[in-house]
Order: C-alpha cells, then sequence, then structure tokens
C-alpha cells in the first residue's frame, strides 16, 4: 500500500460569510487534503483518489487546558475508487452469485459533506472518571441526484446516473462512539463502550453501500475474539472465509478492566459483545439480514491483554476467545453448549474437498491474538 497525502491548514475560517466571532473565541481552521492511494493485492488493485475541503473549530474547557468539544464539518468530500480485478478474482466472484459482494468490488465515486463532532470531559492522562463520545453524520449523493433529475439527464439501464462513466454513491450514513472510564486508582480503571452505526444505500445506488463505508466486525479494535472483517452478518457462516464481510447495521459493546503489573507492563480482562447485518436480503449470505431477533445474533468474546507502555505509544498483545458464536446453529452457539452439528458440517466439508482436513470446533483452537499500537479503545 503507497499513500501519500497533501494538507494545507489556514488558522482561520475561509468563507464568504462574517466570521471574525468564531476566529476569535473557537481556534478554528480550515484545511484543503488531498491524498492519492494505492492498494496492491494478489487478486485486485484498488486506487483511491481524495479530495476534501473543511472547517474544523474547538471549545475548550473553562481553565482552558484541554478540547472538551472539536468540531469537523466538510461541505465538500469527492472520492474516486478505482478496481482492477485479477481474471482469477473476477471469476471468484462471479462463482460466488453474491450481488453484495460483486458490487462491493466496483469502481464508484462518492460526493457529499460530512459533520462529526467529538467530545471529551477530561484532558489525556489525568486521573479521573472520563467520558468520551465521538458522532459521525454524512451524506451522499443527493444534491447531484435531485441536479440529474430536475435536468432530466439520460440515466443508465434506466436506473442510474453516472459522472465520468461512473455511477456515484448515493446514501446517508452515521456512527457513534461512546465511552466512559471508571479510574479506581493510578494503577487501575474499568473502561465501558458502546458503538453503533447504519448507513441506508439510496436511489441512485440502492443496491448497496460503498465497500469503504460499510460497517465490519473483528480485529483488534472491536471484537477480538474474531479476525479482522470475519464476523457476521448475523448468523450467516462461511466455511471459507473467503472474502471480507461487511454490513449496512453495527452494534457493539465492550468492557475492559485495566491494571499495572509491572513499572511498564500492563495488564488487562476484557468483554467484547457485537455484530454487524445487512438490510436487504441476500441469498448468497443466509441469515444475514437484520430482523426483529438480531439480539439472538450477538456474539460474545472474552479475554485477557498484555501491554507494552514506552510513553510515546504502547504495544499491545490482546488474546481472545469467542464465548457465543451466531454463526453456529441454535443450541450451539454458547461455548459450553455441544457442538454436534458444526462437527457434522466440518467432516461433511472435509468429505466433498479433497485436501480439506477435519478438526473438530474448539473454544481454544479459535484463540485470537491481536497486536496493536495503542488502546483498542
Amino acid at each position: 500500500e503507497f499513500w501519500p497525502e497533501i494538507s494545507l491548514l489556514f488558522p482561520k475560517f475561509i468563507s464568504p460569510f462574517k466570521t471574525e466571532k468564531i476566529d476569535k473565541f473557537y481556534s478554528p481552521r480550515t484545511s484543503v487534503n488531498t491524498s492519492f492511494n494505492v492498494q496492491k493485492r494478489p487478486d485486485f488493485t484498488r486506487i483511491v483518489q481524495d479530495l476534501n475541503y473543511a472547517y474544523e473549530w474547538r471549545i475548550r474547557d473553562k481553565d482552558d487546558q484541554f478540547d472538551k468539544q472539536t468540531h469537523f464539518l466538510s461541505p465538500l468530500q469527492i472520492s474516486t475508487v478505482r478496481i482492477d480485478k485479477s481474471p482469477e478474482f473476477a471469476a471468484k466472484l462471479e462463482a460466488s452469485n453474491d450481488r453484495l459482494l460483486k458490487l462491493g468490488y466496483r469502481n464508484h465515486l462518492i460526493i457529499g459533506p460530512q459533520y462529526s463532532l467529538t467530545y471529551n470531559s477530561s484532558k489525556a492522562g489525568a486521573k479521573e472518571n472520563k467520558l468520551y463520545l465521538r458522532l459521525i453524520i454524512e451524506q451522499a449523493g443527493n444534491t447531484l441526484f435531485m441536479l440529474y433529475n430536475l435536468a432530466d439527464a439520460p440515466t443508465v439501464s434506466l436506473c442510474c446516473y453516472e459522472i465520468f462513466n461512473i455511477r456515484f454513491a448515493h446514501y446517508v450514513r452515521s456512527d457513534f462512539d461512546f465511552r466512559y472510564s471508571i479510574v479506581f486508582n493510578k494503577s487501575s480503571e474499568l473502561v465501558y463502550r458502546t458503538a453503533a452505526g447504519a448507513g441506508i444505500p439510496l436511489r441512485n445506488l440502492n443496491e448497496a453501500m460503498p465497500y469503504e463505508k460499510s460497517f465490519f466486525a473483528g480485529g483488534a479494535n472491536g471484537m477480538r475474539g474474531w479476525k479482522a472483517r470475519t464476523l457476521g452478518p448475523g448468523s450467516f457462516r462461511d466455511s471459507l472465509l473467503v472474502f471480507d464481510k461487511f454490513g449496512d447495521i453495527w452494534l457493539e459493546g465492550n468492557m475492559e478492566y485495566r491494571f499495572d503489573v509491572i513499572k511498564v507492563i500492563e495488564g488487562a480482562l476484557f468483554v467484547d459483545a457485537g455484530n454487524i447485518w445487512v438490510i436487504k436480503p441476500n441469498p448468497a449470505r443466509p441469515g444475514g439480514t437484520i430482523s426483529t431477533n438480531f439480539y439472538n445474533e450477538i456474539a460474545f468474546d472474552a479475554g485477557i491483554g498484555i501491554r507494552i507502555d514506552l510513553d510515546f505509544f504502547i504495544f499491545r498483545f490482546d488474546f481472545a476467545v469467542p464465548m457465543k458464536d451466531p454463526a453456529l446453529d441454535e443450541g450451539e452457539r454458547w461455548f459450553f453448549q455441544p457442538k454436534d452439528k458444526i462437527n457434522q458440517y466440518y467432516r461433511d466439508y472435509a468429505q466433498r474437498n479433497p485436501g480439506a482436513i477435519y478438526r473438530p470446533y474448539s473454544v481454544l483452537g479459535r484463540l485470537n491474538l491481536n497486536i496493536g499500537i495503542g488502546y483498542p479503545f
């Protein structure tokens, strides 16, 4: 992956409107940012070009020690995504018969505004209870779709509009991340986190959310009992784990107790719960659609962590195992329940596929190591 980026920052609002009062009290700045990202993988090459014009302003605490609120408003974000698939990968996508998966690996264009709010109750390193909230709201394609519609522009395949022969994305999306830390003393604290998000594809690209704007579960900063992008959606089971899992709805909660072990070594005990779902039914991913039964498809994991605090950064090892796996049949999802059906599923799969090795389902066999920099949340 190669990702050059250039930013130009101005310590004030550059706007046709008067902003003197804001400039005086809220430490504003205007940023122009452009980046060029090239991702080369054996299956495909993805090129993402971004252009962003944004305003940022901050509200300090009453003692002027830290930023209590940070507001970010981008009236214009433009992102073009081009994907060059290898013939073998393109054939795999076609053979999967997964409409959402194929839509996730296509060229698209994202144009639209974004707003985010970050609230922090105390400065970093303070030994007091802390509250943190981040909220993001964005939409893409609404203005373009209305302009094309009013102009009675020709559509492609009687359904959609394109710019430079690329279909532009059309959606609304929002997510939030809430954290609360209870500090017991200088060497231990309990951290709670709740996070959720939803994205709704609209008319010009109503089959699915763009891949970059979809939600994922698993990995070092979320559901640590699963590898990144392998959990969900819903109760869907993929025996091969060939492709990334993504969804339109995301729900997650975490609880972590952190404590000092020796001078530079910290320990942690944690529990994670969550999953992702899609809004529209997908025959290739049965069980992945959100329903009133979604609470039965919440996954759980638990684990321990070792963190090395080197002052300028924290090097982290988290070991986790699934405690409840929604991809298993009901009656077998919790770690203490029998695993007859999933073991039979693995035996049948090994018989149908020469070279596959049958291994009984084991909780310890699902032990997952996550390596990260900094705390997970």
